[in-house]
Formats: structure tokens, sequence, C-alpha cells
């Protein structure tokens, strides 16, 4: 007979071979059970090549250009009008307007290289719930860069007035 306090040579020991069974078949289960979410995407036309394609002259009236600044600002302007600035909460209704009353409007959103990249996605969004389905996203050359970055010195310049004669 043993003593009650005599050690054992035997070894306790845990199985642990259910216990990774159950953590697979929990692992399987979870993989197989979670449903993914799927993209929204937005479908864009590609133009086509233009080996086939035709000129088409354009009035200037038919432009409607979206341009972002570096700051994110966003303006707006119909043919050779000068860009206005237009806030961000005022886009859909605006862009709309031109859409109604004139059908084939062509709309450019033109994008500073140094803007964010979400004001970028989020004034196409915009443009697509003002119900323009096709338009053109396009950089913006020097000239129209230096037109903005005129428009924000003058508007700067305004504030400025403004918080001197308080």
């Amino acid at each position: 007979m043993k003593k009650f306090k005599e050690k054992s040579d035997e070894s306790s020991h845990v199985d642990l071979a259910p216990l990774v069974d159950i953590a697979f078949l929990l692992l399987t289960f979870f993989m197989l059970t979670t449903t993914f979410a799927k993209p929204n995407v937005m479908e864009m036309g590609l133009p086509e090549d233009s080996k086939g394609g035709k000129t088409v002259d354009v009035k200037p009236d038919n432009v409607l250009t979206i341009r972002i600044s570096k700051t994110g600002k966003a303006y707006l302007n119909q043919g050779l009008d000068k860009p206005k600035n237009l806030e961000f909460d005022k886009i859909k209704d605006e862009i709309s307007k031109f859409v109604k009353s004139n059908p084939y409007i062509i709309t450019t959103i033109k994008v500073d290289k140094d803007a964010e990249y979400y004001v970028m996605v989020d004034i196409v969004d915009e443009v697509y719930n003002a119900g323009v389905r096709k338009f053109a996203l396009a950089d913006m050359n020097d000239k129209e860069k230096a037109e903005i970055d005129e428009i924000e010195a003058g508007n700067s310049d305004t504030v400025q007035n403004k918080d001197s004669e308080k």
C-alpha cells in the first residue's frame, strides 16, 4: 500500500486533443456562416477607342466644371464663367439644377493633385446622386490652379478684413 503523502510515479496530464478539435470546429463554423460585406461599386463608363470615334463640337454653355482645390474646397462653373465656391451641402442641389435645365450638360470633375482622395470620392458621390451618370475626371492645369488659388486668396482677404473690423 502506498502512503498518502508519497508522490506517485504517474504524472497527471490533460488531453488537449478534444480542445483542439472543438477549436477547429468553431473556427470552421464561423468561417462558413459569416457573410462578407459586398463592396459598393459605382459603374463608370470608360471612353471607347478613339480610332472609331467621332468628334463632337461642344458649346461652352453645355459644360459644367467642378474643381476641387488642394484645400478640399469645391468650385463650380458653367461654360466660361468664373468658378464660384460651393458649400459641400449644396453641391447636389446646384448640380441637379444644371441637369434639369440642360439634359445635355457635360460634367467634368477636375481635382488638384494635392487634394485629399476622400474629397474626390465624396464629390463623385454627390455628382452621381444629383443625377449625372456620365462625367469625366481630369487633372487641373496650372492656369486653373492659379485661378482657384486667386479666388481662395481673395476669400481669405475678405475674412481677414471682416476680422480686423471687429
